[in-house]
């Protein structure tokens, strides 16, 4: 029964927690399987800055070389958020992320800023610009997901995916 002043309510006192997002029920299953969305969603949008990249090196060398950034970074990213699934490195996905979308919006509002000979103009909206927004949206999303819940439950992840993993060297 409770200790609340007569009412049926647990008395947590006044540390109380709050499992707002549910963040408690993630089991390692849970956080390995938005581990591996987020690292999906980096690699869509890795593959849309490739698939793009060559229209962009016939427009101007720089714009053409960004996007070769981008897409090795984000290809990257990926690797990294599966080999260090820990709060730096959502936080720098998320950081980054949010860069390319405020420039995807810059650009397509405002104009291409500074550099090139499209200075200034603004581009058009495709449908290929939108699903690699939305990649990268949704990978902020699930980043920002994984900062709640990193902790124990990704320490188990890692753990059961380290006894999976076979030894190529060694004993």
């Amino acid at each position: 029964m409770s200790t609340h002043r007569g009412t049926h309510w647990p008395n947590r006192g006044i540390h109380a927690t709050w499992d707002i997002w549910g963040v408690e029920r993630f089991g390692p299953k849970r956080a390995s399987m938005l581990l591996y969305a987020a690292a999906t969603l980096s690699l869509v949008a890795a593959l849309i800055h490739a698939w793009v990249m060559p229209e962009h090196f016939r427009e101007w060398w720089g714009y053409g070389t960004f996007f070769l950034i981008v897409a090795l970074a984000q290809w990257f990213y990926a690797l990294a958020l599966l080999r260090w699934p820990r709060r730096p490195t959502f936080l720098l996905g998320i950081l980054g992320h949010l860069a390319i979308i405020a420039l995807y919006i810059v650009t397509r509002t405002a104009g291409i800023p500074l550099f090139g000979p499209h200075a200034g103009e603004v581009e058009e909206i495709r449908v290929v610009d939108l699903t690699s927004k939305l990649a990268e949206l949704a990978l902020v999303m699930i980043l920002v997901a994984l900062m709640s819940i990193v902790g124990p439950s990704i320490s188990r992840w890692r753990r059961q995916s380290q006894r999976r993993t076979p030894r190529l060297y060694g004993p």
